[in-house]
């Protein structure tokens, strides 16, 4: 499991750099003295249940931002801050191209349009032109030429007629090189924009749904033929040179370097992603691929990082490091079907038929983890949670009972077979009380979890839906039967007490107090209960698009509709008032939870979505994880998110860090990036009083200064650090005050470097170099390491590292001199790197 911690913040005076005097907690005591109290605590924590790991989601890859861009937005290109999104305008066969404002990734912006001669299929950006493919009402194809040189007055520059479908293009030059489906693929030269000219064609065998160009080739995803390799460098003569079958249909192509990456998809195939060597283009061959039943439309490819765009599934992230062996290592749910993938610089563009353009942080591209999970029988729609033990609702299956003493190993120990499907639950005491759809209200009897046994029942006429239960009474909502009071003073023996009637069907309730709170259809009522015999509505509120499910913090109400979750201030119960709302237009919003500082929202295919409710009226988005299925139910308790999540069961992930962040500090944590280290952190405000100083912290060792200035000045910082160690370390900021005054905020944690996959010694830096310089190098198995400085005549001069090593990354340094402690004249030199892995060797410029 990730190791995240959340920042605290203490002021200390040093006497030098970790100072003599021992740091100071947030309550006061020296830190001895808290560990100490720690360790107390973690004696006194229940035997058998595991403590959390919290985290904060928003250090992993999650939706920042979206923005409606018209209907069936089915393609994206980006270049500099703006996205293009080709779509039909508002479901009105008034098509054009969108230019989206992504420079605010949190919002963005349509800026202008473009309309096009018929529904635009795909787009292509180069420069100031976007080309864009076309079918007319009449089936004639036509290729647009775009200027967009001013983002928000796009214009149309030329138009040209060509051959086929063009499901896709790309860019070479003054040439569009497009996949024209069944005509295979078309060139057009573009270098007059305003006169457009088809100069070549080529016919492929199957369909041509993608291409891409590179060193004067076009691949070509041709559907169930696979890959075509296309010489182009005569674009007037286009040639079919090499061809290679895919593991499944070949939906889109991108290529870096001498790989091309194709997306796979179709009945029967288990790869999402086939990893094609292309170093002799005549000859490509499959060398790796991802398994995954899923059914992948786009793939494009930044830095290590394959990002592909499943139908179903969302936004896989795969790590490309080694082509051969590629691995996914994230996901990232969207609220509807995907249908392609753009990424620039650390933000990825995801479209598709119903959810717009979604923008995706992937600072890390890692998911949130999910730590634990157990399947159960039937379909996972709600969850409660008990001691060590989580009691799923399963639909037909019934109420299964899951042990959770152990959160990353689950396991179910025991059922209760129900009349009718399991709606919700909730625990009081010893029994759960279940709402069971026509069979009413059950009683369960979980004094033995392991053996639960129904003790009691209670038919309402309607369907029981969910229901809440407060001291003696449980309160069930009944969809038509309305809001049922019912008397469980004896469990054995429940006893219907009064209906509360309503005009629309009643969906769900929550208890807080005195008052019992009612999604029932457009309608969030307040029911005074303080006599539960004599409930009466006191207020009532109109919820656009329907009210679901329902959570009470202290004056706050969050109730989820079909486009996003209401907040409803109910300080006056006789007057609720919705002040904000959270949009998810595009998701099925099913589950609310409230705990500590944070709410959970469940939202389908989407996963688990976090909002910050320090200010409860104004909620913010603080991070994502997709789940496996759907998820449906979320209940958090003791440091943990357990969701019930349809077709997968019960999915438990550590919970968002409670710890409030420093007074000011709204962001801080750290990841690796390509051996070095990004540290990032944001003000809530800008300050102009203080400076920031980065330090890392490696276990057992000193905390050391990484940066060599003050920082300051800004409400946004980001920090490189060159070389970290390979290990697991914490990222500190010493804030220095005007006044003079010292504050800690930290820890940020950098997660320990992958174990790597091949041999590699990095070129030093810096090269040339006087007096000293730092080589990088990783080895994929452990063994003696040898790293030799070498002269031009092959003699060993020196020698850098000589030890024994476990496979993983190590930094060495040389400053110049041999193994006699005598510096080496000015000249060039070897580095030469012997592991029981193989041998690697870089050529090295001393200059004095």
């Amino acid at each position: 499991m990730a190791r995240h911690r959340s920042m605290c913040a203490s002021t200390v005076r040093h006497a030098g750099p970790l100072g003599s005097a021992p740091l100071a907690s947030p309550s006061g005591l020296p830190l001895p003295a808290v560990a100490a109290l720690v360790m107390m605590a973690a004696f006194l924590w229940l035997p058998g249940v595991s403590r959390a790991q919290c985290i904060d989601y928003a250090g992993y890859a999650h939706c920042v931002g979206s923005v409606s861009a018209g209907c069936a937005a089915e393609h994206v290109a980006v270049s500099g801050s703006y996205a293009f999104v080709p779509a039909e305008f508002q479901c009105e066969y008034d098509y054009a191209l969108q230019v989206i404002d992504i420079s605010n990734p949190a919002s963005p912006q349509v800026v202008g349009s473009a309309g096009t001669s018929g529904y635009p299929l795909c787009v292509g950006v180069s420069g100031s032109y976007a080309c864009v493919p076309c079918v007319g009402g009449n089936g004639t194809t036509r290729l647009d030429v775009i200027d967009i040189s001013n983002p928000a007055s796009p214009r149309v520059a030329g138009r040209v007629d060509m051959p086929g479908l063009g499901r896709d293009v790309a860019i070479s030059g003054s040439y569009a090189c497009i996949a024209a489906d069944s005509n295979g693929v078309t060139i057009v030269d573009i270098s007059n924009p305003a006169n457009p000219q088809v100069v070549g064609s080529v016919d492929t065998p199957g369909l041509a749904f993608a291409v891409a160009v590179a060193n004067g080739y076009a691949y070509v995803s041709d559907g169930d033929t696979g890959l075509q390799v296309v010489d182009i460098a005569n674009p007037a003569s286009p040639q079919v040179i090499g061809s290679v079958a895919t593991s499944g249909h070949a939906g889109d192509v991108a290529v870096s370097g001498t790989y091309a990456y194709v997306a796979t998809g179709g009945w029967g195939t288990t790869r999402c992603m086939d990893v094609i060597d292309i170093s002799n283009p005549a000859s490509p061959h499959v060398v790796g691929g991802v398994e995954a039943p899923v059914y992948a439309r786009s793939v494009v490819v930044s830095g290590d990082h394959a990002y592909v765009a499943d139908l179903d599934n969302g936004l896989l992230v795969i790590d490309i490091t080694n082509p051969e062996s590629p691995r996914i290592v994230g996901s990232i749910g969207m609220p509807g079907s995907v249908a392609d993938v753009a990424v620039s610089g650390d933000y990825a563009c995801v479209t598709g038929p119903s959810i717009g353009l979604q923008v995706v942080d992937i600072t890390n591209p890692a998911s949130s983890p999910i730590i634990g999970s157990v399947a159960t029988p039937e379909w996972a729609l709600g969850v409660a949670i008990s001691g060590a033990h989580a009691y799923v609702v399963d639909g037909a299956a019934g109420l299964q009972v899951v042990d959770i003493a152990n959160p990353l190993h689950p396991q179910v120990v025991g059922s209760v077979v129900t009349p009718d499907g399991v709606r919700e639950v909730a625990i009081s005491g010893a029994q759960a009380y279940v709402a069971c759809s026509e069979a009413g209200l059950l009683v369960v009897d979980i004094t033995n979890p392991s053996s639960p046994q129904v003790v009691g029942s209670v038919d309402t006429p309607g369907l029981a839906l969910a229901l809440a239960v407060s001291g003696h009474h449980a309160y069930v909502a009944d969809h038509t039967g309305g809001l049922r009071v019912i008397d469980i003073t004896n469990p054995a023996h429940p006893q219907s007490v009064v209906v509360v009637g309503m005009k629309d069907p009643v969906y769900e309730v929550a208890v807080s107090g005195s008052y019992a709170y009612v999604a029932a259809g457009w309608y969030f009522h307040v029911v005074d209960i303080t006599d539960p015999e004599h409930p009466r509505i006191v207020g009532s509120e109109i919820v656009p698009f329907g009210a679901g499910s329902v959570v009470i913090a202290g004056t706050w109400a969050y109730s989820t509709s079909w486009e996003g979750v209401r907040v409803i201030d109910v300080s006056n119960p006789a007057q609720p008032q919705q002040v904000d709302g959270i949009s998810m237009y595009y998701g099925q919003v099913r589950g609310v939870s409230v705990a500590g500082s944070h709410l959970y929202v469940t939202v389908g295919r989407t996963g688990i979505q976090v909002f910050d409710i320090t200010n409860p009226a104004s909620p913010r988005f603080v991070g994502s994880v997709n789940t496996p299925g759907e998820a449906v139910g979320v209940e958090v308790s003791g440091g943990y998110a357990y969701v019930a999540d349809s077709f997968s069961g019960l999915q438990i992930l550590p919970a968002q860090c409670e710890e409030p962040l420093a007074v000011y500090l709204s962001r801080f944590h750290a990841v690796r990036r390509s051996g070095s280290a990004a540290v990032h952190w944001e003000l809530a405000y800008p300050r102009d009083d203080s400076g920031f100083s980065v330090w890392r912290e490696a276990p057992g060792s000193e905390r050391i200064r990484v940066s060599q200035t003050l920082l300051g000045g800004r409400q946004e910082y980001d920090f490189v650090d060159p070389m970290p160690p390979a290990t697991a370390v914490d990222y500190w900021l010493q804030e220095i005050a005007a006044d003079g005054r010292e504050n800690w905020y930290g820890p940020a944690y950098l997660e320990a470097a992958p174990i790597p996959t091949a041999l590699r010694l990095g070129q030093n830096q810096p090269n040339p170099f006087n007096p000293r310089t730092t080589f990088s190098f990783s080895v994929p198995k452990s063994g003696r390491v040898l790293l030799g400085i070498y002269d031009v005549r092959g003699a060993q001069i020196a020698t850098i590292f000589d030890a024994d090593m476990p496979a993983g990354e190590q930094t060495a340094e040389w400053g110049g001199l041999n193994d006699q402690g005598v510096a080496v004249p000015s000249g060039v030199y070897f580095a030469r790197l012997e592991t029981v892995a193989g041998v690697r060797t870089v050529k090295v410029m001393l200059a004095r």
